[in-house]
């Protein structure tokens, strides 16, 4: 009985292995905000708080760098077609163990029709910001016109850079003097990321 319950639990065990190995895939999501009791007012502006590191993506592995540099890209599109690029916000920012929130604090003023998309590039290519900022906004077009956007999609038109996820808010669905979390997570080469990018309204501004 001993000899048939040893292989059963070294089968067991491996099971459960391999299902943990498959859970660990991109998982983007937005947490939704606590919203104020009163009037819908039409929102003016959005306001790019802070992109925090809760895990870093190369911090685990022995071939890891211990420090990302992330290239961020707020895009506000137009929701009617032909869809059109209105404004974008670009930045690249560093993370190690002793730096794990980056202030941003940059207004992008809103009109309706519009939504915002958010996109975190890990960069592996020598193109300059400039060039990869139009590569992928040119991709984002292509794609919002022939339909919903999916990551590997995408992640086909930036072939070396890797990109890490993103997010796509109405900002219709946005309240007065509400905050929002956009949460990046996954698995990138080696190591796990967890990224918490926050964004803030207000109707006046």
């Amino acid at each position: 009985m001993r000899l048939l319950l040893t292989p059963l639990l070294v089968f067991f065990l491996i099971l459960c292995s391999c299902c943990t190995k498959k859970e660990l895939v991109q998982t983007n999501k937005i947490e939704e905000p606590i919203k104020f009791q009163g009037p819908k007012l039409p929102i003016r502006s959005i306001f790019l708080d802070s992109l925090k590191a809760v895990n870093l993506s190369e911090d685990l592995s022995p071939i890891s760098t211990k420090n990302d540099e992330i290239y961020m890209i707020a895009t506000l599109v137009s929701k009617s077609h032909p869809r059109k690029i209105r404004s974008s916000y670009t930045g690249t920012l560093n993370f190690d163990e002793d730096n794990m929130t980056n202030a941003i604090v940059t207004k992008m003023n809103v009109t309706e029709g519009y939504e915002l998309i958010v996109a975190l590039i890990e960069q592996d290519s020598n193109l300059d910001k400039t060039h990869l900022l139009t590569k992928f906004q040119s991709a984002l077009l292509k794609e919002l016109e022939s339909g919903e956007l999916e990551h590997f999609k995408l992640q086909e038109y930036l072939s070396d850079d890797d990109l890490l996820g993103f997010h796509k808010i109405n900002t219709n669905s946005l309240w007065l003097y509400d905050s929002r979390k956009l949460i990046f997570k996954g698995n990138h080469l080696f190591d796990k990321y967890e990224y918490h990018f926050t964004i803030g309204i207000n109707p006046t501004d």
